[in-house]
């Protein structure tokens, strides 16, 4: 019998490797730092399993068993530079004995995923994770009913992704705002509808916060992960507007690269890059150099 769920993981991996290459290629991308780690061995799984006491879907399996998270972090010449700490590098079958997640240095960077291993939905705390999800309203609510709310991807120290595990076989994910403070249902939205868009964004932050941004299509997320229809996701995320790198960093900028940048921020740039800069973020500032 075909599994869906393997075959779509392993296409995963290979539409994101290149995802990786195309930022990598980009004229104006400054640095690309992305991990793929060890993967999960199916014995880990089922006590993981048995801590949280629900089975987890299939798709969720397959990828963990690929690689039990996902690292990736990226900024353009428009935006402040990575924390020195990361220099560009590509790294595959990578130990999970060091795992990073964004804290509030990394709050301008434009591209970030932190999607932690498995085993910090049982043990947070040698992840440095800031909040404590039992503790919330929305966490609360799920416990009532037997489940829980554990971190899925700390992309960002304000906003970040949960992944809710309970009787419900999808197990949906829920978006946190305001330092782990408050978790609302924006729409429907699963592990592997995440994830495609996910991809589809180049892991961009400011697409994902308070629910994934959806701007020129229309669909029915709740049938698609009722029905698994997954295949349509790739064509459909691919239609939208804040998908090219060129207006993500545009859409970056505007939401919050006025707080941090300055337009002397550019002086170093070449004038090539700069040129660009101008062009994608619609901005002018060329004439304070000529």
């Amino acid at each position: 019998m075909e599994n869906k769920a393997k075959i779509w993981a392993q296409g995963f991996f290979e539409r994101f490797e290149t995802k990786i290459k195309e930022l990598q290629a980009h004229s104006l991308i400054e640095t690309v730092v992305f991990k793929q780690y060890q993967g999960i061995s199916d014995e880990k799984i089922q006590k993981i399993q048995q801590e949280v006491g629900v089975e987890l879907n299939d798709y969720i399996v397959e990828f963990f068993k690929i690689s039990n998270g996902l690292f990736l972090a990226w900024n353009s010449h428009a935006a402040l530079a990575l924390n020195e700490l990361y220099e560009s590098s590509i790294e595959k079958d990578v130990s999970i004995d060091e795992f990073r997640v964004a804290t509030d240095e990394d709050d301008a960077q434009e591209g970030w995923v932190s999607l932690l291993p498995l085993e910090a939905w049982v043990n947070q705390g040698k992840y440095e994770l800031y909040g404590e999800l039992g503790d919330t309203r929305y966490g609360e609510e799920v416990a009532e009913k037997g489940g829980m709310i554990a971190y899925l991807d700390y992309y960002n120290f304000f906003f970040d992704a949960c992944i809710q595990l309970d009787e419900d076989k999808n197990q949906k994910v829920v978006f946190g705002n305001d330092h782990s403070a408050c978790y609302e249902e924006e729409h429907a939205c699963d592990f592997v509808v995440y994830m495609e868009y996910v991809l589809a964004t180049y892991g961009a932050v400011r697409t994902r916060c308070q629910g994934l941004l959806i701007d020129e299509i229309e669909v029915d997320f709740e049938e698609v992960i009722k029905t698994q229809n997954y295949d349509i996701l790739p064509e459909l995320f691919a239609s939208d507007t804040y998908v090219s790198i060129e207006e993500i960093i545009k859409y970056h900028f505007e939401e919050v690269g006025n707080e941090y940048l300055e337009l002397e921020f550019f002086e170093d740039k070449p004038k090539e890059i700069y040129n660009q800069i101008e062009e994608v973020l619609e901005i002018t500032i060329t004439e304070k150099y000529e």
